[in-house]
């Protein structure tokens, strides 16, 4: 060491030199910086959920979606509907912005003479202006499931905008001009809420870097003041601090070199690095300080301080780079690259401590008056005399001191099985936050603003994958905190219910193309479905951005589509082998009854069957008959159809039409329709002349049959709605859409097909012979937001526990080989052991989360901490082969490097305390989290690693056969009595 000391003195201006230019270009870098707050970049690439979400993003015009909410006394007011519209014209010119979705372009679909139109809510040309049509719209819309609660809440006040960002779009940059959009346009009577993933990163980007501009001057005035109440010199200050400030610039042109951009962690590189850098000048200069009063000459001084801390000081600085490099076996590249940059940064503080800070030392003359008056407020200092106590305290109780480690020991292991994990992306934000307050909002009107996503692969046209779809939705609804389920089966099911009035998907795929066909060319349709009609996405709303609850969602879903078939079969009803009968109907009313369950779940989670209840609503499935009163009624209704337009054969004669329909009640009382029955009774009923051909019979037989059996499959569907309300509780019975979903869950009732999964229909065929219509296969992952929280969850504690194995094995062996001793390693690391249980009980015992953060504590105090225990071991080593006593050897480490290490954790701690100014609620607890910790490895390295060493008589120190164990406890008494009269005056 005492080469590097000379080598330092003796070439000064290279040093400086070098320092200049590497501060110059890191200077010229810092332009480049830029920050990323995408929770998402975080997580590997190629990781299958990153994928996933990925994926869905790129086949679905983007996942990522921000959302606008304007709140009004009336959104149905002329002057809202304006806004809204200009807003969402804006909005859709932004670059990156894939899709628009708002009141004002929202797709509608309404029965017109018969038809089915589809078309826009509101003409963006005919805005309504007076006030009876915007009543009757606000009305219209509010009474329509797909836009209340999705677009405009229940009590029409607050509405809001979705903007669906393309996968290649810088999201924050978007999100920014959204809100610019926004303030430009909206009217100061509106108020504007922000919500979803971009705008919680635009938000979050903006405090990250308000909380660097605040946060860094502050921790440097602190720094630059716990200097001079130390040194009280302009050296002592500014060259201490000038190494940390070089440390912390040549850090963030590393940062810009390595292609890295400040995070939430990182965005703490400032702070970090001048409250931690500090420590190695501190020591220097402390040393320089204490050899200087023997030296006339500075550069000797200097080359003599080098040569005695420069190993410590060194081994120390390569302790906490190996605590930050530890953080690489994160799999989340946040924390590594904070890892990476935090331990360049280190290593920068540290060449500076031993190239610059002694150069410029050496550079310096001796003030000759100051070093007076150190001398002077050397024999006065408090703090010598507190470590003079401290001395006697430890000598005489060190069995006391080991006692209350153990303490220690047993307060870690209670509090650590109470830690909890947490990746809410909302509590970084301060409840008052404007984000907060807007994520509150989005849940209460809207379910949540952060989408879950399904990614279904198959033919998504046919049949029986849209009612799969739609058995998916009613299950997720169940789920607590999962809103509003949508996807391309409900739209189908919306139209078919405006065309049909049932909410259903039609059964054949004919009947779902036509529909279908009214959806092409629509914009909407790219957001759920590829072109190629082979995948599918579900999108809901969580209302939860709790961690628990997230991977409580998560495993629920993905246990359910566990139990979903890959390959469903299509049968005829009609062709199936008697002995498959009873097998079909039960079959057909097992998924009947989980339809139900389902939806009487979104209601009521925890409503079930009885099994009493389940056999009468059997029987109710299985009555046949209908009363004479409807079998005329719908019998008159095959009948009027003949004077209709639409009937191929028109009669006008009401005594024809008569005729046809008492004979048509009495075959609707068979309760067996057909339409070659109807096709007989025509030919039977209606002279010859009014039939053109068979085709037009055909024709006519066809729609009667199709129109009665309809009519008879409503009313016995009505009497199942009419049961249900009867023997269920009101709230569920009462509820919105209750008949609407009810005949939704029962209309496989009246199919003529039946879905069957692969394995039931294999089990069939063993029975009797059976040939499928089709057979259909598909799969469903689930994807978005949720599977992502869950992944960051999982590996916050694979890091912790990976980072923190890591650190203290790199640490341990280092000090095996400083100490040349496994005994000299497992003393030094105790004090720092002891810290990471504390800091573990107390986060246990205040339910203190673990998160991005604070999960990097430990490592922190590891690298930190241990620094402590290397100079203190270090220096008593040294006084061990000098003096004659424990005592001496004691006092003399403790006044000197005991002194130093109060200083760096004081300067540390402070530094860290001043997080709890930031605007970010998992900084405020890194923050006091850290300075506790170095409170603690500061006081287990002057408490716990003395007594340690005095009780073990460590060897690693040196031969203590010749060296006085004891002072007299009298000594002692009279020392300690001393000093606590002069800690009482204030050292006075």
């Amino acid at each position: 060491m005492q080469n590097l000391a000379n080598w330092v003195v003796n070439h000064r201006k290279i040093i400086f030199a070098l320092t200049f230019l590497t501060s110059l270009l890191s200077l010229y870098l810092l332009k480049d910086v830029k920050v990323n707050s995408d929770i998402i970049s975080y997580l590997p690439q190629d990781d299958p959920t990153v994928f996933s979400f990925n994926e869905i993003g790129r086949k679905f015009g983007g996942n990522y979606m921000a959302m606008v909410a304007l709140e009004s006394d009336d959104i149905f007011s002329y002057e809202a509907l304006k806004t809204i519209n200009a807003l969402t014209d804006s909005i859709e010119k932004l670059d990156g912005v894939a899709s628009v979705t708002s009141l004002t372009n929202i797709l509608d679909f309404k029965e017109i003479d018969g038809g089915l139109e589809v078309g826009k809510l509101i003409s963006e040309e005919e805005i309504p202006r007076t006030q009876q049509s915007l009543n009757f719209l606000k009305k219209y819309t509010l009474s329509k499931s797909m836009y209340r609660g999705s677009l405009v809440s229940d009590d029409g006040k607050v509405t809001v905008i979705i903007a669906r960002f393309s996968n290649e779009a810088d999201r924050i940059a978007v999100a920014e001009k959204i809100r610019a959009c926004a303030r430009a346009i909206v009217p100061n009577r509106f108020r504007i809420y922000y919500g979803g993933m971009p705008m919680q990163m635009s938000y979050l980007s903006r405090i990250i870097l308000s909380d660097m501009v605040l946060l860094t001057p502050i921790v440097a005035v602190l720094i630059v003041l716990v200097l001079f109440f130390s040194f009280h010199s302009k050296r002592g200050i500014l060259l201490p601090f000038t190494t940390v400030v070089l440390s912390t610039l040549w850090g963030f042109g590393a940062m810009v070199l390595l292609g890295y951009q400040i995070t939430l962690i990182t965005g703490i590189f400032p702070v970090l690095m001048l409250a931690i850098g500090s420590a190695y000048g501190i020591h220097m200069v402390n040393k320089y300080y204490e050899d200087i009063r023997l030296n006339s000459h500075s550069q000797t001084a200097t080359q003599k301080a080098l040569a005695e801390v420069g190993i410590p000081i060194i081994l120390a600085g390569l302790t906490t780079l190996f605590g930050f490099l530890s953080l690489l076996t994160s799999n989340l590249s946040l924390i590594q690259q904070f890892g990476i940059v935090s331990a360049m940064g280190v290593l920068f503080a540290l060449l500076a401590s031993i190239t610059f800070l002694p150069a410029s030392l050496s550079q310096m003359s001796i003030d000759t008056r100051h070093l007076n008056r150190l001398n002077r407020q050397k024999k006065t200092s408090f703090a010598i005399h507190l470590m003079d106590g401290f001395s006697a305290f430890i000598l005489n109780n060190e069995k006391l001191i080991l006692l209350f480690t153990l303490a220690i020991i047993a307060f870690g292991a209670f509090g650590f099985p109470k830690i909890t994990r947490d990746v809410n992306m909302l509590e970084y934000f301060k409840p008052s936050s404007e984000i907060r307050q807007s994520e509150s909002l989005m849940k209460r009107k809207f379910g949540g603003s952060i989408p879950i996503q399904l990614h279904v692969k198959g033919d998504i046209k046919n049949p029986a994958v849209l009612r799969e779809i739609r058995l998916i939705e009613r299950k997720i609804a169940t789920i607590p905190d999962i809103n509003k389920p949508q996807s391309i089966a409900d739209l189908i099911c919306e139209m078919d219910n405006v065309m049909n009035k049932r909410y259903v998907v039609p059964n054949t795929r004919e009947g779902v193309g036509n529909l279908w066909f009214m959806l092409e060319g629509q914009d909407i349709l790219a957001q759920m479905v590829t072109p190629d009609n082979q995948e599918a996405q579900i999108q809901a709303n969580m209302g939860t951005m709790d961690t628990e609850k997230i991977i409580a969602i998560v495993d629920s879903v993905n246990h359910f589509l566990q139990t979903l078939p890959d390959t469903l079969v299509i049968l005829s009803g009609q062709s199936l082998p008697e002995a498959i009968h009873p097998l079909a109907e039960a079959y057909l009313f097992k998924t009947i009854d989980q339809n139900l369950i389902l939806e009487l779940q979104k209601r009521d989670v925890h409503f079930q069957f009885s099994p009493g209840f389940r056999r009468q609503l059997h029987s109710k499935f299985q009555e046949n008959t209908l009363p004479n009163s409807v079998v005329e009624k719908i019998a008159k209704i095959g009948a009027d159809y003949l004077a209709s337009d639409e009937s191929d054969i028109y009669i006008a004669s009401k005594t024809l039409r008569d005729r046809f329909q008492k004979r048509l009640a009495l075959l609707i009382s068979t309760n067996a329709i057909q339409s070659n029955q109807i096709r007989t009774l025509l030919e039977r009923t209606i002279p010859s002349s009014y039939i053109e051909d068979s085709e037009s019979l055909n024709g006519t037989g066809q729609s009667i049959s199709a129109l009665v059996t309809d009519q008879m499959n409503r009313w016995k569907s009505q009497q199942i709605v009419e049961f249900l309300k009867a023997h269920l509780p009101e709230p569920i019975a009462q509820s919105e859409n209750f008949a609407r979903d009810v005949v939704a869950a029962i209309w496989p009732l009246f199919d003529q097909k039946i879905f069957v999964d692969q394995e039931t229909f294999r089990q069939w065929q063993k029975i009797a012979l059976l040939q499928p219509e089709e057979s259909v296969s598909f799969r469903v992952i689930q994807s978005g937001m949720a599977p992502i929280f869950k992944q960051l969850d999982s590996q916050l504690m694979r890091s912790q526990i990976s980072s923190l194995g890591m650190a203290l094995a790199l640490v341990f062996v280092l000090l095996i080989i400083q100490f040349r001793s496994i005994t000299g390693g497992l003393i030094g690391i105790t004090p720092v052991l002891l810290t990471i249980l504390i800091n573990f009980g107390v986060m246990g015992f205040f339910h203190i989360p673990m998160d991005d953060a604070t999960m990097m504590i430990a490592s922190l105090a590891i690298g930190i901490g241990i620094d402590y225990s290397i100079h203190f071991a270090s220096r008593f080593k040294r006084e061990h082969a000098l003096q004659k006593d424990v005592y001496t050897a004691l006092k003399i480490t403790l006044d000197t490097t005991g002194v130093a290490i109060l200083i760096n954790a004081l300067a540390v701690g402070l530094g860290f305390l001043v997080m709890l100014l930031s605007h970010i609620v998992p900084l405020q607890r890194f923050g006091w989290l850290t300075a506790l910790a170095m409170f603690t490895s500061a006081t287990g390295a002057i408490f716990v690693l003395p007594a340690l060493i005095i009780t073990t008589q460590a060897g690693f120190v040196g031969n203590w056969e010749n060296f006085g164990n004891t002072v007299g406890k009298k000594v002692l008494a009279n020392i300690q009595n001393m000093n606590k009269k002069i800690i009482k005056k204030g050292g006075k």
